[in-house]
């Protein structure tokens, strides 16, 4: 506290003198200079209380304690199919796989179409729909962009989607495999309107393995990532192999290496090679079988230790233990690719508990001895994976793993559908698989696992796409004790025998996520209970990568923490969601403590903010309202 010594006049009171008595008011002249007497120096105290310097509240900013409160209740049916009425009727071939992507930078979600079967003399070329804005009557339109594409006579049996370039727009990258011999594997550059040109892929390595009976053996390239693993703001990418195989025999012969790839943000690539990939397992059961790798049937990619890089989860495919009298193969043990942040990964997968469980068909829980011509095989031993993602199942603040699977009737030992829950980096074994008890009954057909918060009440649902004739497409919702309980045919209103992979965007811009499903030529389906909720949603714009592949966001609701990261793609074949981030609020008036951590390390901390917003953020730069 300051004072300030004032000089002042005292006014001097006559008290008892010889006038009788009043005050003498009289003020001595001022004379320029300091001839006062009886003058006291008095500390008064200055008025100093703190400017307020705080900048006012962002429009998007929550002010004062948000307000918590429990979630609406969805009400059936949960979706109505919108196919017709939307365009895409009739639109694509009878089956297939689909990625969601913003081909020509609009703001708005287009599809990017791959067919699973073919005609004889077909060839597997991709299909592009644009999403052109409402019509007159303000029903969202999708139309065929596919001859504009430059990829309409692409062949191609997976692709992927990131900003490679780095330029601010979506490029591709494709494999091929013995189904599609005649395409390339490679980047192909977006010029920014949803036009794309091949790359020159300097650096990536032959995609066939040489010739049986005249004919060419290709690696089947099932699996594709993308994402910065070295982050040096370019992106990398994972390309994973199932069985390989000739147009003749299909996928008749043993699984080759997985290949990893560093970017150099042109198109152009160089080979990283990965330890050794032969489980030491199968060297038991073959000792000739030393090249041998596993067979690659899906991927996903996440920041499963929450150390700033991006880890890789590959599901491999081998049947597990064979009927027929023979050993097992183990080429269906999976791999939990670990990143020191350099690009350099070890397989964790065994000691952190999912390579393999030891659930098998129907209620069977526990694994007896392999034993083949005397000798005993090691498990696990099950395992036939297909699609998998990540997700933060439990609301702690770490990310888990849904693994999906097929477990084949005449196989005795098969895993099923997997929820391998986190567990932190201080447990035992890093996961525990909770997949019975949390609710999920078995089937032994299950591809393609999707977790989403379908009623943004700030939990992740699950939905789960299957192949058996008779099987439908099942919607399981999260409920708050953190289990699940499957909703009826009925009250989802889906009712799809053997269905699609399900492809999750906001096709109509009303803050809950839809979902596309290549099937039947394709069909569209609108939510109808999310809006009942809060939500919140995120775009982000990083500095490099641009598309922001590997950012982290966190926040806090009712429910818990809540973790989403951009991907870049996952699953079987790939199935590739908006990159838009999508958080559930229930009934709360906003979201607590948003944080994003950018691919590069950097931490961004946007505080509380308000419900039902959707926001534009761009690294180390503004934060639009759109």
């Amino acid at each position: 506290m300051r004072w300030i010594a004032l000089a002042t006049a005292l006014l001097l009171f006559a008290c008892g003198t010889e006038s009788g008595g009043g005050a003498d008011t009289t003020v001595a002249e001022d004379t320029g200079h300091d001839d006062t007497v009886a003058v006291e120096d008095t500390l008064v105290e200055e008025d100093t209380t703190p400017v307020d310097t705080t900048p006012p509240l962002e429009p998007w900013q929550h002010e004062g304690p948000i307000t918590r409160a429990a979630p609406t209740h969805p009400t059936p049916p949960y979706f109505t199919e919108v196919t017709a009425e939307v365009g895409l009727e009739g639109f694509y071939r009878p089956d297939g796989r689909a990625m969601v992507v913003d081909f020509d930078g609009d703001g708005r979600d287009d599809l990017a179409l791959l067919p699973v079967s073919a005609e004889d003399g077909e060839r597997r070329f991709p299909t592009f729909a644009r999403a052109a804005g409402p019509n007159a009557d303000g029903v969202p339109q999708f139309v065929d962009v596919t001859a504009e594409s430059g990829m309409n006579e692409t062949e191609a049996i997976a692709m992927v989607f990131g900003d490679i370039d780095n330029d601010g727009d979506q490029d591709a990258f494709t494999g091929i495999g013995f189904r599609a011999p005649g395409g390339r594997t490679g980047a192909w550059l977006n010029d920014g309107t949803g036009h794309f040109v091949v790359a020159d892929n300097v650096g990536i390595l032959p995609s066939t393995l040489g010739s049986y009976e005249g004919e060419t053996v290709y690696k089947e390239q099932n699996a594709l990532g993308l994402a910065d693993l070295d982050r040096d703001g370019f992106l990398d990418v994972y390309i994973g192999t199932w069985y390989s195989g000739a147009a003749s025999v299909g996928g008749g012969f043993l699984p080759p290496d997985d290949e990893l790839y560093k970017g150099d943000g042109a198109g152009n690539w160089t080979f990283v090679k990965l330890p050794d990939q032969t489980d030491p397992k199968t060297l038991q059961m073959n000792p000739s079988w030393g090249n041998v790798s596993r067979a690659a049937y899906g991927l996903a990619m996440a920041d499963f230790d929450d150390d700033g890089d991006v880890d890789i989860f590959v599901n491999n495919y081998g049947a597990g233990r064979p009927a027929l009298g023979s050993p097992p193969s183990y080429f269906e043990q999976n791999f939990l690719w670990r990143n020191d942040g350099r690009m350099v990964f070890v397989d964790v997968a065994p000691e952190t508990g999912v390579n393999a469980t030891v659930r098998g068909i129907g209620g069977v829980q526990e694994e007896s001895p392999v034993v083949y011509e005397g000798e005993t095989y090691p498990g696990p031993i099950g395992g036939n994976g297909f699609g998998c993602q990540w997700g933060d199942l439990d609301n702690d603040g770490d990310l888990d793993l849904a693994v999906g699977t097929i477990a084949h009737p005449d196989y005795p030992q098969a895993d099923r559908t997997l929820l391998h829950y986190n567990q932190g980096p201080d447990a035992a074994t890093r996961f525990t698989e909770e997949s019975a008890e949390r609710g999920l009954e078995y089937n032994e057909d299950e591809l393609h696992p999707a977790l989403v918060d379908v009623d943004n009440d700030g939990r992740l649902d699950f939905a789960m796409s299957r192949l058996r004739g008779g099987s439908k497409w099942e919607l399981y919702f999260q409920g708050s004790r953190k289990s699940f309980e499957k909703a009826t045919w009925e009250e989802s209103g889906v009712d799809i025998e053997e269905p699609g992979p399900s492809l999750w965007f906001d096709y109509d811009g009303d803050g809950d996520l839809d979902f596309f499903m290549p099937k039947d030529g394709g069909r569209l389906f609108r939510n109808n209970n999310g809006q009942a909720n809060h939500r919140l949603v995120l775009e982000l714009v990083a500095t490099a990568p641009r598309d922001a592949t590997g950012a982290r966001v966190t926040l806090t609701t009712l429910a818990g923490v809540q973790v989403r990261e951009v991907t870049s793609g996952h699953g079987h074949y790939n199935t590739q969601f908006t990159r838009k981030l999508y958080f559930g609020l229930g009934g709360d008036s906003g979201a607590a403590d948003v944080t994003i951590r950018w691919p590069d390390g950097e931490v961004q901390v946007l505080g509380d903010v308000k419900a039902d917003l959707h926001l534009r953020v761009t690294q180390g730069g503004t934060v639009e309202m759109l």
